[in-house]
């Protein structure tokens, strides 16, 4: 038997966060120009400046001179949002925090209409307007040609679907227009943020970007930057970043990136893992780069007497499998590279590669940890990622006796989780000192899985548990009670033996004993179903034919 008490926390990426360089403009002046953006076959959408205290206007023609007006026949909706608050889930909620999103979109000063119900591959030509007092201020003015927007023809299929959940810098920025540019894109993407996302991050989807004839989506390729611009009077309004994004080429919908204005970020994590002794297994090397890497190195301490055969396993399409190294530097030492193909990088998150082994049978069962003592991120160039984090991994290795490790629960219980081969039968035993001797079961169970929880009370006399596995002589029946009658009986006993289940009503010496089943085992515990007893109250018991 044996016993560990360890906590172990896990870190998940769900996202992968992809900064650039931003720079704030000195006393960023408020947003006056008029731009159109997210621009599909049948809407638009068209942005500009307008302080808090004004009423909005936009004027929609057919004809650049403006001959034939079009705001009766097209739909304008005047500040609008995709999602809301993802807070908000009632309708009066949601309703509400609209309200105060659209308010804040007009404290900062910004404006924008929503112009749907338009016709595919048609030019249409628009001014915004503000009103002040009764007086109407166009933008462009009447002097000047209106803002010519014109509707792609057609909505194609993009592969690779990717979405852009931007952190925005500053301590109340909910409400700020973010816009995103693209060099080979026709229009740019505005969306608001806290629309959808929480309230100090907005949402792009980019495949809605068209490409630069502006007459379907645009298809990104490989390495693309993109450049955000956050609206707005105030310090944080001008605030431009620049960033990469990795296309890969791949089929996938709504997969995210998380970016951030924010300095240079590179983690790298092993995985965990429950294997029995013998067995060939991996874990997952992960990788976050926040910039592009071209090499990763980190020096691993991984104990020699539980794990052989220690070998790297290629991933990521990225890894130069002729540069793929795991070299064994000292005892319990290992030196990994993993350097990219010419001309590419690891960005994001990733699975670099699997770290392969073999654990050793005939030695204890253990937590073995798979600990990161340094590790380096190089970026093309050779300079280096500064501070570059790491996560240790595990492995649990099963070999004859089960382990057993708390974890936290609520309520007057407490868990354990119990490590041991499958189809087996364990108990676990708890006691208030190590020296007393005194070991009082706490459970009984059967385990058809390496991985089993079991709560037990949480007795503050108990501070010591240990686990076992058991096979009982003479057998063990545990019988309950559903509400259709009897659940099925369990029995713990010797694997391969024959018992006789036998029942009676009550404990006369009078009454005889009734054979009820018949049954051998194949492991150290079984079931037997189908008991109908024919009081409401009687008594079972196992013997040997």
């Amino acid at each position: 038997m044996k016993r560990l008490a360890q906590w172990w926390s896990v870190l998940i990426w769900l996202a992968a966060i992809v900064p650039g360089l931003f720079q704030t403009p000195a006393g960023a002046a408020a947003y006056t120009n008029v731009t159109a953006v997210n621009v599909t076959p049948t809407a638009f959408q068209v942005l500009w400046g307008a302080p808090p205290e004004t009423d909005l206007f936009l004027r929609v023609d057919a004809d650049a001179l403006g001959a034939t007006n079009l705001n009766g026949q097209v739909a304008i909706e005047y500040l609008p949002l995709r999602a809301g608050s993802p807070l908000a889930a009632e309708d009066t909620p949601q309703r509400l925090s609209r309200q105060a999103l659209q308010q804040k979109v007009r404290d900062y000063g910004l404006a924008s209409a929503r112009v749907s119900g338009c016709r595919p591959g048609t030019t249409y030509h628009v001014r915004a307007a503000i009103i002040r007092n009764g007086a109407t201020n166009y933008l462009p003015p009447l002097s000047e040609a209106p803002v010519p927007v014109r509707t792609a023809d057609e909505v194609t299929l993009v592969p690779e679907a990717l979405q852009l959940l931007l952190e925005v810098p500053g301590q109340t920025v909910e409400g700020r227009l973010v816009v995103l540019t693209h060099p080979q894109a026709a229009y740019p993407l505005a969306a608001v943020v806290g629309d959808g996302a929480p309230s100090n991050h907005v949402v792009f989807s980019l495949a809605e970007l068209l490409e630069a004839a502006g007459r379907s989506n645009f298809t990104a390729t490989g390495s693309q930057v993109f450049l955000a611009q956050v609206l707005g009077a105030g310090v944080e309004g001008g605030v431009t970043q620049s960033f990469p994004v990795e296309f890969t080429g791949a089929f996938s919908v709504a997969r995210s990136y998380l970016a951030s204005f924010s300095s240079e970020l590179a983690s790298l994590a092993l995985g965990s893992l429950v294997i029995q002794a013998g067995q060939t297994g991996s874990v997952p090397v992960l990788s976050f780069a926040t910039v592009g890497v071209d090499q990763w190195t980190a020096d691993l301490e991984i104990e020699d007497n539980h794990l052989t055969h220690l070998a790297l396993l290629p991933v990521a399409p990225e890894v130069d499998p002729a540069q793929l190294e795991l070299t064994k530097t000292a005892a319990h030492t290992w030196r990994m590279r993993v350097a990219s193909r010419a001309g590419q990088v690891f960005f994001g998150e990733q699975e670099l590669c699997r770290l392969q082994f073999v654990p050793l049978t005939n030695v204890p069962s253990a937590f073995v940890t798979l600990r990161v003592l340094a590790v380096n991120a190089r970026k093309p160039g050779a300079s280096l990622v500064p501070g570059v984090l790491s996560q240790n991994g595990r492995v649990v290795v099963i070999g004859r006796e089960p382990l057993l490790e708390p974890r936290r629960a609520a309520g007057p219980y407490r868990e354990l989780t119990v490590y041991g081969n499958p189809w087996a039968s364990f108990l676990i035993e708890g006691t208030a000192a190590l020296g007393s001797g005194q070991w009082q079961v706490l459970a009984r169970f059967p385990s058809t899985n390496l991985i089993s929880v079991v709560a037990v009370p949480a007795d503050p006399a108990v501070r010591f548990y240990r686990a076992a596995e058991f096979q009982a002589n003479p057998p063990i029946l545990a019988l309950s009670r559903s509400p259709t009658g009897l659940s099925p009986l369990l029995v713990f006993g010797q694997t391969s033996s024959n018992y006789v289940l036998q029942y009676k009503p009550s404990l006369s010496p009078e009454v005889p004993w009734q054979t009820m089943a018949t049954l051998t085992l194949t492991n150290s515990f079984g079931y037997v179903g189908g008991l109908v007893p024919t009081n409401a109250a009687g008594f079972f018991r196992l013997v040997k034919p």
